[in-house]
């Protein structure tokens, strides 16, 4: 299933007034970034996460963004440190 605009505004509604246009440019980028089969059933999430970080760098998205200091992790805003747990989430065997 791809990634709507209107999905990234019901999901992250700090985006509601964002313009249309920007919003889907970021997913189209973020969908050309990631590799499906490589996050499986998680893709969606991932785009969608990775989408907002690419907002969030824009000038509009300063309220996303870490303070230098608190950027342990290398995160340069909230989406792209979920974005990583997604990540290491696929990097980690899963015991059922």
């Amino acid at each position: 299933m791809a990634v709507t605009v209107e999905q990234l505004r019901s999901e992250f509604p700090e985006y509601a007034h964002t313009d249309s246009g920007l919003l889907a440019g970021k997913i189209a980028d973020a969908t050309a970034m990631l590799n499906p089969s490589a996050f499986g059933a998680l893709y969606d999430q991932a785009v969608k996460y990775m989408a907002c970080h690419l907002v969030a760098l824009s000038p509009s998205g300063e309220f996303a963004r870490l303070d230098p200091k608190d950027q342990d992790d290398g995160a340069r805003t909230t989406y792209e440190r979920q974005y990583q747990r997604i990540l290491r989430g696929l990097a980690t065997p899963m015991v059922v």
